[in-house]
């Protein structure tokens, strides 16, 4: 008598992994129409249809917004307000398949490991497709994404605010330090996401494309109180650094590009 022979076992996915694969997958793609949203949008308006006294009533001397300096005190103040209640409300809280996914995913948002592979790939894909234009305006994002980079890393050592996770006190600093437990202000990943998200805006001139930006900056906010490694000051300090910076240096380097010999 033959023993039944056992079948062969059928693979199935996890729920939770696919959920996590399929958040994953849309963030990605997120990051990739941040990066090359020019391609599917409208190019900019040329040099001549633009004045200068437009361009001196939207932003200062500096490339900045006019009314940055208020609008960062308010901000940061308001933060700092909530920076203790923030914590008692977001941080480790809730730990299902969907908050992990999404906590998981913020925090790649606002990662280098993940923003500079797309941009160089982005900027490959639209120079072999011979779309040089938009391969400028990658360049330019970069460019306002490392200025951005630079100035949170110095500022991180120079500040030394202590990590929420480490004694919950928003109050402790410790200056120049290179320990990671002291780099909380300002967020890094909040930089990078916003520099982004605002590169993204300008080069595009489309409004959803700045609420995606929004949307993701968000997300990855929530994601770095969630995970109890910034305070909602340090969150708010590096959305504004992020923005500020990199629509400073994209708007500056349009400038150039619009010059007679160009770059």
């Amino acid at each position: 008598m033959q023993t039944p022979r056992a079948s062969a076992p059928v693979m199935r996915l996890p729920v939770h992994r696919a959920m996590r694969l399929a958040i994953r997958r849309a963030i990605t793609t997120c990051t990739t129409l941040l990066v090359t949203a020019a391609t599917t949008t409208l190019p900019a308006l040329p040099a001549h249809a633009q004045t200068d006294s437009t361009r001196d009533n939207a932003r200062d001397s500096t490339g900045f917004p006019q009314p940055t300096i208020a609008a960062t005190v308010v901000l940061l103040a308001a933060g700092a307000a909530v920076d203790r209640p923030m914590r008692r409300l977001i941080a480790n809280r809730g730990h299902g398949t969907v908050v992990n996914s999404l906590s998981n995913a913020g925090n790649d948002l606002g990662t280098a490991g993940h923003i500079i592979p797309v941009l160089a790939t982005s900027y490959l894909v639209e120079r072999i497709a011979g779309r040089r234009r938009t391969a400028d305006d990658i360049v330019d994002a970069a460019a306002g994404y490392a200025a951005s980079d630079i100035i949170e890393g110095l500022l991180k050592s120079a500040v030394g605010r202590e990590r929420p996770m480490v004694s919950g006190n928003p109050a402790r600093f410790h200056p120049f330090t290179s320990h990671g437990d002291y780099h909380s202000f300002p967020s890094g990943h909040l930089t990078h996401i916003s520099s982004i998200a605002a590169a993204a805006a300008i080069e595009s001139h489309e409004p959803w494309v700045r609420a995606l930006g929004i949307s993701a900056t968000m997300l990855v906010g929530w994601q770095r109180i969630h995970a109890d490694q910034h305070w909602t000051s340090d969150v708010i300090a590096g959305a504004l650094l992020g923005d500020f910076v990199s629509s400073a240096v994209v708007h500056r380097l349009r400038r150039i590009h619009e010059l007679p010999f160009g770059l």
